[in-house]
C-alpha cells in the first residue's frame, strides 16, 4: 500500500494525503441539505472535531461547516469517515487562503489611487467577513466587486486584481466549483497580457493544482485528465528549462503525480511510464545539494510510480528501482527532520519490498519489509494516528505471513494474523470500508497461507470467509482491481479446500472465482496478473479433470497453462514461469495416464526440465523440489517402459535433488511421497542389475517414511510405508538366492 503521492505548485505544498480529521457541525439528527442521515452520535463526535480543527488552524467553526456542508451535498455517495478526512483536507486550503486574505488587505490598503482602493477595501472586509462566517457564495459575490481593479493602468493595482482573482478561485474551490475556479485563472492568465510570464505560469499552475485536487477529492478521472492538459499544454511551455529550470522541474513534478494518479485508477501501465519519465526529468533539475526537500519528495513519488509500475509488469527491475528511489529519499527525510514523512517513506518502503519478496523471494528482502514498516510504527500510534498506525499493521501483516510462508513457522503465522486483527479494532466497516476490506484481505492471506502450512482445514475455511468479507466492500464498478485480486486469491483458497476435502463443488467455485478474475485483469492491460490467474485456473480444472476422469476437461487446463507460458518471459519471471512449468507438466501426466499417449509423457519432461533453474532454487525451494518431482515421475515412466536403467537413474537423480530442500518438519508430505517414489524405482534398478545397493537403498527410504510421526504425515502414507518396508525387508533376505537363479 504505497501512501499517496504529493504535488508541487508554484513551490511545494503541503502533502495532499488527508489527515484523519473531522467534518462539519451537525445539529440533532439529520440535516436535510447534506442529503443524508447522520445519527446523534455522529453529530456530538462532528462537533468536537470541528472545534479541535477550528483551534489547531485558526479558521472559524462557521467557515468549516460550510465547507462540510458543500461536500455533503456535492459528494453523497461518500462515508462519514471520508467526510470527516476531505472536510481537514479542505479546512488547510481555507487556512491557506485566510492568510492570503491578509496579504491581500495590505496589498489593497497600499493602492494609490482612492476611487479604487476604496470601494476595494469596502468590498474585501465583506468577502472577508462572509468567508469567516460560512456564507462562501456572498464572499465569492463580493470579491467579483473587486474586478474594478482590472480597468487601471497602475501595475501595482492590476496585481492587486490578479491576487484577487486567486482568491475567489480558492472560494471556488472550497464550494468544489472548480470549472469557475479555472475560468477566473485561465482569464487572469491569458487575457492579462501584461503579467509576468512567471505570473501566468503561477495561475496555470494553480488551475492545474485545483483539478488535481478535485480528482482527489470526488474520484473524477476526467479532472485529472484536465490537469494533465494544464501542466503540459499550458504552463510547461511558460517555463523553458533552459529560462526557468526550477519551475519547468516544478512543472514536470506536478505533470508526473497527476498522470501516477491516473495510471494507479486506469488499467495498463502507459500512464505510469510517463510519470516515471517525467519525474526523471524533474531529477535532471532537482539535485541533493541545491534542492534537498524537492529532491526527496521527487524520489519518494518516483518510488511510488515505479512499484505501481513494477506491480503490473513482469521481473523485479522496477520494483528494484523503486527501492532505490525510497532509499535516496530516506538520505534527506530523517525522523528528526519529519517525522511523519519519515514514517511514511518508511512503509512505502516496505510495501515495495513486500512485492519484491513475492517475485524474488528472499530472506533478506523480508527482514527488511519488517523493519521498514515496524520503524513506522515507531511514530504512528493507535490513539493519535489510528488509521497510518493500522495501515502499517495491515502493511506488517503481510510481510509476516511471507516470514512464515518462508520459515514454516507456525507462531509467525499467529503474529501475522493478530497484526491483521489488531488493525480491524481500529478500522471499521462503517468508517473506512476500502481500509476495512483490505484488511481483511490481508486477515484473509494469512489465515490461509497458515491452513496450507499446517493442513488445517478450519484456518483456511476462516481465511474464505475473510475474503468473502473483503468483496462485500469490493465491487467491479468501484474497485475493480481489489475485486479482481480477491477473487484470485478466494479462487487460490477454495481449489486449497477442495483438495484438502475431495470436493469437486470447491474446486469448480474455485473456478468461477478465476473466470471473475479474468474479467477484469486482461491479457492486453495486465498481461502478468492474467497469466497467473490463467495458471490457477489450469490449477483447478487438472484437479477437476484427475477426479472425474475426463480428457476434455484436462485440455481445458493444458490450454490455461498454456496460455500462461506465452506472457512469461524467461530470465525476467522465472519463478512464475517454474510455476506454471510445473503445472502444465503435470497436466500433461494426467493426459498421458488417460489417453495412453506417450508423447505427452514427453513433453511433461521437457516442461519440469525447463522449471529447473538455479534461480528458482534460490528463491522458491518448493517450486524447485515439485519440478524435480515430475522429472522423476516423467523419466520413471518412460523408464519402466523401457529397456535398461538410464531413464529409472534420471528419476533417481531428480528425486534425490529434491530431497536437498524438503525437510520432514516443514514439508513431511512431499517428502514422504518422495521417499516412496525413490523406495519403488531403486528396488525396480536392483531387480534389473541384479545388485543388492539399490535395494538397500529402496529400504532406507521406505523406512525414513514408516518412522515420521503421524501428525506430520497422512496415515495412509505412513501404513504403506510399513509394509513397503517389511516387503523389502523380505526380498533383502532372499536377495542372494533369488540373484542366483536368476
Amino acid at each position: 500500500m504505497s501512501v499517496r503521492c504529493r504535488l508541487l505548485a508554484a513551490m511545494l505544498v503541503p502533502s495532499v494525503a488527508p489527515i484523519f480529521v473531522p467534518s462539519a457541525v451537525v445539529a440533532q439528527g439529520t440535516q436535510p441539505e447534506w442529503g443524508r442521515p447522520f445519527s446523534p452520535a455522529e453529530g456530538r463526535e462532528l462537533r468536537a472535531e470541528i472545534k479541535r480543527l477550528s483551534i489547531r488552524l485558526n479558521v472559524r467553526e462557521d467557515t468549516l461547516a460550510a465547507i462540510a456542508r458543500a461536500l455533503g451535498s456535492n459528494l453523497r455517495a461518500i462515508t462519514f469517515d471520508e467526510l470527516v478526512r476531505l472536510v481537514a483536507s479542505q479546512a488547510t486550503r481555507a487556512a491557506q487562503l485566510q492568510e492570503q486574505l491578509t496579504d491581500l488587505r495590505e496589498e489593497v490598503r497600499r493602492l494609490p489611487d482612492p476611487r479604487l482602493r476604496m470601494p476595494a477595501e469596502r468590498a474585501l472586509a465583506e468577502a472577508t467577513r462572509a468567508f469567516q462566517e460560512g456564507r462562501l457564495e456572498e464572499a465569492d459575490r463580493a470579491f467579483s466587486e473587486l474586478e474594478a481593479l482590472r480597468r487601471s493602468e497602475s501595475d501595482a493595482t492590476r496585481a492587486a486584481w490578479v491576487d484577487a482573482v486567486e482568491a475567489r478561485a480558492r472560494i471556488a474551490e472550497l464550494r468544489l466549483d472548480y470549472d469557475a475556479a479555472e475560468g477566473l485563472r485561465l482569464v487572469a492568465a491569458r487575457e492579462e497580457r501584461r503579467l509576468s510570464t512567471a505570473r501566468q505560469w503561477r495561475l496555470i499552475m494553480r488551475a492545474g493544482q485545483a483539478r488535481y485536487d478535485e480528482g482527489e477529492i470526488t474520484g473524477d478521472n476526467d479532472a485529472l485528465r484536465r490537469a494533465v492538459v494544464l501542466f503540459q499544454e499550458e504552463a510547461l511551455p511558460l517555463a523553458p528549462r533552459d529560462e526557468r529550470p526550477e519551475d519547468w522541474a516544478a512543472t514536470k513534478h506536478n505533470l508526473a503525480t497527476t498522470l501516477s494518479e491516473l495510471g494507479e485508477r486506469e488499467r495498463g501501465t502507459q500512464r505510469l511510464e510517463e510519470a516515471v519519465h517525467a519525474y526523471r526529468e524533474a531529477l535532471e533539475v532537482y539535485s541533493l545539494d541545491r534542492h534537498p526537500s524537492h529532491w526527496a519528495s521527487t524520489q519518494n513519488n518516483l518510488g511510488t510510480a515505479l512499484a505501481m509500475l513494477g506491480e503490473r509488469e513482469g521481473g523485479s527491475r522496477r520494483l528494484e528501482e523503486a527501492d532505490q528511489a525510497f532509499e535516496s529519499a530516506l538520505r534527506v527525510t530523517t525522523r528528526e527532520s519529519d517525522a511523519y514523512e519519515w514514517a511514511r517513506l518508511q512503509l512505502n518502503l516496505g510495501s515495495n519490498l513486500t512485492q519484491l519478496i513475492d517475485r524474488l523471494g528472499s530472506a533478506g528482502l523480508i527482514e527488511r519489509a519488517i523493519q521498514a514498516i515496524e520503524a513506522s510504527l515507531t511514530v504512528w500510534n493507535r490513539d493519535e494516528t489510528p488509521r497510518e498506525w493500522a495501515t502499517a499493521q495491515n502493511s506488517l501483516g503481510i510481510v509476516l505471513s511471507h516470514k512464515a510462508e518462508h520459515e514454516g513457522r507456525a507462531e509467525i503465522f499467529e503474529s501475522a494474523v493478530r497484526a491483521h486483527e489488531a488493525a480491524l479494532q481500529v478500522v471499521t466497516r462503517e468508517k473506512a470500508p476500502l481500509l476495512w476490506a483490505l484488511t481483511q484481505y490481508g486477515l484473509g492471506n494469512a489465515l490461509v497461507l497458515w491452513g496450507g502450512h499446517a493442513g488445517d482445514r478450519k484456518l483456511t475455511e476462516r481465511g474464505i470467509a475473510a475474503y468473502r468479507n473483503a468483496l462485500q466492500i469490493f465491487s467491479r464498478d468501484n474497485a475493480p482491481i481489489h475485486w479482481a485480486t480477491a477473487h484470485n486469491s478466494l479462487g487460490v483458497a477454495l481449489q486449497h479446500l477442495g483438495e484438502l476435502e475431495d470436493d469437486t463443488a470447491r474446486l469448480r467455485e474455485a473456478v468461477q472465482a478465476f473466470r471473475a478474475t479474468l474479467l477484469e485483469f486482461t491479457r492486453e492491460d495486465a498481461p502478468l496478473t492474467w497469466a497467473s490467474a490463467q495458471r490457477h485456473l489450469g490449477l483447478a480444472w487438472l484437479r477437476i479433470g484427475k477426479r472425474e476422469r475426463d480428457s476434455s476437461i484436462l485440455h481445458d487446463a493444458l490450454r490455461a497453462h498454456e496460455a500462461a507460458l506465452e506472457i512469461y518471459k524467461p530470465g525476467l519471471d522465472s519463478l512464475e514461469q517454474a510455476r506454471a512449468q510445473v503445472g502444465l507438466g503435470q497436466v500433461l501426466l494426467e493426459l498421458a495416464d488417460l489417453e495412453k499417449n506417450r508423447g505427452y509423457v514427453d513433453r511433461a519432461l521437457a516442461a519440469f526440465s525447463l522449471a529447473v533453474n538455479a534461480s528458482v532454487r534460490e528463491h522458491d525451494p518448493s517450486v524447485w523440489a515439485n519440478a524435480q518431482q515430475g522429472i522423476g515421475l516423467a523419466a520413471s515412466q518412460i523408464g519402466f517402459a523401457e529397456k535398461g536403467i538410464a531413464r529409472l537413474d534420471q528419476a533417481v537423480q531428480a528425486w534425490t535433488a529434491g530431497l536437498e530442500v524438503l525437510r520432514p518438519e516443514k514439508q513431511a508430505v512431499e517428502w514422504a511421497v518422495t521417499k516412496g517414489y525413490l523406495a519403488a524405482v531403486l528396488w525396480e534398478i536392483a531387480l534389473r542389475t541384479k545388485q543388492r545397493e539399490p535395494l538397500q537403498q529402496a529400504l532406507a527410504h521406505a523406512r525414513d517414511v514408516a518412522a515420521l510421526p503421524r501428525t506430520l504425515a497422512m496415515a495412509s502414507t505412513i501404513d504403506l510405508s510399513i509394509g513397503l518396508v517389511q516387503v523389502l525387508e523380505q526380498a533383502l533376505a532372499q536377495w542372494p538366492t533369488k540373484a542366483k537363479s536368476d
